[in-house]
């Protein structure tokens, strides 16, 4: 076939497919050469928005800079085919928080972003976001009481945002909850306590956390509690003791004073208990006389000595004084604690009749190993222990028990410490239970110098059944002007 008809050929088959409306159309047909052109559809422009982020029942959306300064509006709708609109608000910038009393908790939504004011307005894609909850408020004002040998009570006050509220008890101060409830009350006359189901001891910590939906609150700090002793029967007798370590012979205040100098001081914060505990004052003899003697006898109060020597049961640094009118001495002892590598440390003991009614009881004075970390704790739980169960060894006729002294560790030293070892022996601290308490944030040491610290008791009166505790108190005095480095602690306790 020759060039020019092949030419003629393929301007023919144009013509047709124009005269069919394939489209193709002769472009430039002036300059005599056919051209195909094809028509195109062109997409259409999309405003690249997308959702950032969704805190709680807000919800921010961002979306590229145009070139030219632009208005953005965003729409918020809570029905998938957007026409139930919930938000409408327009910015010139590029991002925007949507905060609306209309956009809900825990709901989908549906959002659009739309330029506005241009010649051709470009638009988003529709935008899905699920909100969520917000974090409702720390409950405040936590109070946890022991009602009975297994019962506690407890209540809080309402918390911002808060639907229900968490209860947590652990074992250790600082540990993970070993039990957790949740309660719409913000009060709890009575929850029952089964250690061996709930994961605690008697002595244990409670903290309690806000709930909103999927979001919990940061818990309250613990507020440590203990079980009460079980008892039975009527008041026989009603006593008032404590205990007092009452700083060393060779030492001297926070005024420069010496022991001599300092003990008529140190008598008048203890001649009114009926039974006291004294720490660092030794039996024997300086500058010709026994600082305990001197001690008692300046408080009015009567050494241990045993009915048949007369010497004092105690030899060393701890005692049990008591009030003569009030008490008979039975008889007493003095155990010598293990495992201190540097200092001897003691427990005197007394079986005491209370003359008025003739019911005993067992009175411990010790004074525990000092120091912290955990070779100390160790120590002063070997100690416990042995205390524990020498007690139980003298104690042939199982009276009632009141353990005082200066134990040398706070609830916080250490996952289990002495209070809590003793109260799951069944000696309940009586700063934890008593019905009335006087300065519970006081530390009982003080280094002559505010405490710089809460809830650092280190000096305790721990009870057994039989016993119930009314008061319990720290004696806080000014630190600069006090004859001890330790403030005194007291109770009132009732014999049954």
């Amino acid at each position: 076939m020759g060039l020019m008809r092949r030419a003629r050929l393929v301007v023919g088959l144009v013509s047709a497919m124009a005269v069919l409306g394939s489209g193709l159309v002769g472009a430039g047909a002036a300059s005599g050469v056919p051209v195909v052109a094809v028509r195109q559809t062109t997409k259409v422009k999309r405003l690249e928005a997308r959702v950032k982020q969704v805190v709680a029942n807000e919800i921010r959306v961002a979306w590229p800079k145009l070139k030219k300064k632009t208005t953005f509006r965003v729409e918020v709708f809570k029905d998938k085919k957007m026409t139930k609109r919930v938000f409408k608000k327009t910015t010139t910038k590029t991002a925007m928080w949507v905060r609306s009393a209309k956009v809900k908790e825990n709901k989908k939504y549906y959002l659009r972003v739309k330029t506005v004011g241009r010649r051709k307005n470009l638009k988003s894609a529709r935008l899905v976001a699920t909100t969520g909850y917000r974090t409702p408020a720390v409950p405040q004002g936590l109070s946890v009481k022991p009602i009975s040998p297994s019962e506690i009570s407890l209540s809080w006050n309402p918390a911002d945002l808060a639907k229900k509220y968490e209860i947590r008890l652990s074992k250790t101060p600082f540990g993970s909850p070993t039990w957790t409830a949740r309660t719409k009350a913000t009060a709890i006359e009575s929850l029952t306590i089964n250690p061996a189901v709930m994961g605690v001891g008697r002595l244990f910590f409670v903290r309690v956390a806000s709930v909103r939906g999927t979001e919990v609150s940061a818990p309250t700090g613990f507020r440590a509690t203990a079980l009460l002793p079980p008892v039975s029967g009527p008041v026989v007798f009603t006593t008032v003791v404590g205990s007092y370590n009452v700083l060393r012979r060779d030492a001297k205040d926070g005024l420069g004073r010496s022991f001599y100098e300092r003990v008529e001081l140190l008598a008048k914060r203890i001649k009114k208990w009926e039974i006291a505990a004294v720490q660092e004052t030794t039996n024997a003899m300086y500058e010709g006389a026994r600082p305990v003697e001197v001690l008692a006898a300046q408080a009015g109060l009567a050494v241990s000595r045993d009915p048949v020597t007369n010497l004092a049961c105690a030899r060393h640094s701890d005692h049990v004084l008591y009030q003569a009118k009030v008490y008979a001495l039975e008889r007493c002892g003095e155990m010598s604690l293990v495992g201190d590598p540097t200092t001897a440390r003691w427990a005197a003991w007394s079986v005491l009749t209370h003359q008025a009614t003739g019911a005993r009881v067992f009175v411990v004075g010790a004074h525990l190993t000092a120091g912290g970390g955990s070779g100390r704790n160790t120590i002063r739980l070997s100690q416990t222990d042995q205390m524990v169960k020498e007690i139980a060894d003298l104690n042939t006729d199982t009276l009632p028990v009141i353990l005082m002294g200066d134990l040398n560790e706070a609830l916080i030293d250490a996952p289990v410490t002495v209070s809590v070892a003793l109260a799951n022996a069944g000696y309940a601290p009586t700063d934890l239970i008593a019905t009335t308490r006087d300065n519970i944030s006081s530390p009982t040491f003080h280094d002559f110098r505010k405490p710089s610290y809460v809830d650092a008791r280190i000096d305790y009166i721990a009870i057994s059944a039989q016993v119930s505790a009314t008061h319990f108190g720290v004696v806080v005095e000014s630190e600069k002007k006090a004859p001890s480095d330790h403030y005194p602690i007291t109770a009132t306790l009732e014999v049954h």
